[in-house]
């Protein structure tokens, strides 16, 4: 039985980035990333900082990960799961491990777990805060990344 991990939290919480981490700590422990969609980031000066969105599928040791960072919209998130499937499909790949984001309620948050017990995988909710300063959000999604990371089996 495969797993589908979500992480979950309120809008600019950091879910992104935690996962962006969990995606580099996974590339580093050797696996190959192949990117089926990477967001371009705005030319506002206030969101330049912001890390793009992802979805990447990683092969580590015969494992098959697919993260998306994509959580805070219905359309965003439909749209990459259905990416996903489509990559999976054409490669005659199964997916072991499904790693993504969702708000901390509503329609994504529902949405996850729906798509766990469609494709019969243990679904595992890890819930995110935000918090008030970059160097505690940094460090929380530093320590996320590594419990995600070790769910997975890495």
């Amino acid at each position: 039985m495969g797993k589908l991990i979500a992480l979950s939290g309120v809008f600019d919480s950091g879910k992104t980035s935690a996962l962006l981490k969990v995606i580099d700590k996974l590339v580093s422990s050797g696996g190959k990333e192949k990117i089926l969609y990477e967001s371009v980031p705005r030319n506002h000066n206030k969101l330049q900082d912001k890390p793009r969105n992802k979805t990447s599928i990683i092969t580590i040791n015969g494992i098959i990960i697919v993260v998306v960072t994509f959580g805070d919209d219905k359309v965003y998130i439909q749209n990459q799961f259905e990416r996903v499937e489509k990559e999976v499909e054409k490669e005659n790949i199964t997916a072991d491990v499904i790693i993504c984001a969702s708000r901390s309620e509503g329609y994504t948050y529902t949405l996850v777990e729906e798509i766990a017990k469609q494709k019969g995988m243990e679904f595992i909710r890890i819930n995110k805060t935000r918090h008030e300063t970059k160097t505690e959000q940094e460090k929380d999604n530093s320590d996320i990344a590594d419990k995600i990371v070790k769910l997975a089996g890495f």
